[in-house]
């Protein structure tokens, strides 16, 4: 056997610099254009191996033994741009599933699924209603498409969010507006009631909510390609998705301020109840024969002002003597109002101490602050002849 001898330049040290004419050990490798083994048995000596661009070949150490150039890492093959997708996805980096129109991947919920985009590489998102049921972020055309800047943008959410926009006034379809509006057909809604001629600049959007497919939409005109115009009470849509026949509508519009008057260049007030009607008149009572004794009559001044009674005696004198005087009380603790405490106010109020046998008119026309007032009749002789009817009438 030949004996090997290597003579090596003595004072070569770690971390000094190279110096040309150096000599030393070359260390080899083979060219192997096929990947493949040198060696016949595991734990034999090989060389290195080089590809026939002269780049060293290596392997990924994968668990299952794959001793291929770098295409899998952990035994998962690395994704290449360009390559189709595969089912299963590839696992490693972030893909995406380039589809037309949304599918459902999986057989059960928590199994893995791949992102889904389109063909331009836009992420496919979804919102939801707080409870975990999706909705869609959407493009006007209805179709499952991604937003884009000049979109009209269609929020498709099954809670019905209200629009992020407002207007001086409301017309709906459930009558609780300034006015009304219905569905008409897929492009247009009629609208009744308005308080003045409605024009193309007021109107501001369409909100719709579809309980039927569960999902809500809002149309701002001038936005992202939808217009809407109104002639003769229709109101007409261009852009966007159509209107659904089961939605409920809301249609916000502007105009001038509801308490403006352009023809006076005033601000008008409206009485809830007109001057005309601040009154309640009623019949207290109308006895005839009165028995014997004592009775009261009661009204509550709560939400009025002033009062006046009349007291009818058909202008016969009876046998029988009729007094009548008036009390009033503040008591006003859900105590019944024939319990509270009572005062005479009839001196007080009308400088009497009371009528007796004869017609009345008292009239109270300062403001009142009392909670009851009653009228009170008595009658003695045991005739049983008194005849009357008060008359009322309370101011607020």
């Amino acid at each position: 056997m030949a004996e090997l001898s290597i003579k090596s330049p003595a004072g070569l040290n770690e971390d000094d610099a190279h110096v040309d004419g150096e000599k030393g050990l070359l260390l080899l490798g083979v060219r192997k254009d096929t990947v493949g083994s040198l060696a016949d048995t595991d734990g034999d000596r090989v060389p290195f191996q080089f590809d026939d661009s002269g780049n060293l070949r290596i392997v990924s150490g994968s668990s299952d033994g794959d001793k291929s150039d770098i295409i899998k890492v952990g035994g998962v093959a690395v994704s290449v741009k360009d390559d189709a997708f595969l089912e299963p996805p590839l696992g490693v980096g972030i893909e995406f599933e380039t589809l037309g129109v949304l599918t459902v991947d999986g057989s059960a919920e928590g199994d893995k699924v791949p992102l889904k985009g389109t063909a331009q590489g836009v992420l496919y998102t979804q919102l939801t209603d707080g409870v975990n049921t999706p909705g869609i972020l959407s493009r006007s055309t209805g179709t499952e498409q991604p937003v884009k800047a000049d979109d009209a943008l269609v929020v498709y959410d099954v809670g019905g969010g209200s629009a992020s926009v407002s207007s001086e006034y409301r017309a709906t379809t459930n009558g609780n507006g300034d006015a009304t509006v219905v569905y008409t057909s897929g492009t247009t809604l009629t609208v009744t009631g308005a308080p003045f001629t409605l024009q193309n600049e007021d109107l501001v959007y369409v909100r719709e909510v579809d309980s039927t497919a569960n999902t809500a939409a809002i149309f701002v005109n001038g936005a992202g390609g939808v217009h809407l115009e109104i002639s003769s009470g229709v109101v007409t849509k261009s852009g966007g998705t159509d209107f659904s026949a089961n939605g409920v509508y809301e249609l916000g519009f502007n105009g001038q301020d509801k308490a403006y008057s352009s023809a006076g260049n005033e601000i008008r007030t409206k009485e809830t109840n007109d001057l005309s009607t601040h009154h309640v008149p009623s019949t207290l009572a109308t006895v005839t024969n009165e028995t014997s004794g004592t009775n009261y009559y009661y009204f509550d001044m709560d939400g009025f002002r002033t009062f006046s009674v009349d007291v009818d005696t058909s202008g016969t004198t009876p046998v029988d003597t009729l007094t009548i005087t008036i009390e009033a009380g503040n008591q006003d603790d859900g105590t019944a109002q024939a319990s509270i405490f009572y005062q005479d106010t009839t001196n007080a109020w009308f400088g009497v101490a009371s009528v007796v046998d004869a017609d009345l008119r008292w009239e109270r026309d300062t403001p009142l602050a009392t909670k009851f007032v009653r009228i009170k009749t008595v009658t003695a002789g045991g005739n049983n002849d008194a005849d009357y009817t008060i008359f009322l009438k309370q101011m607020f």
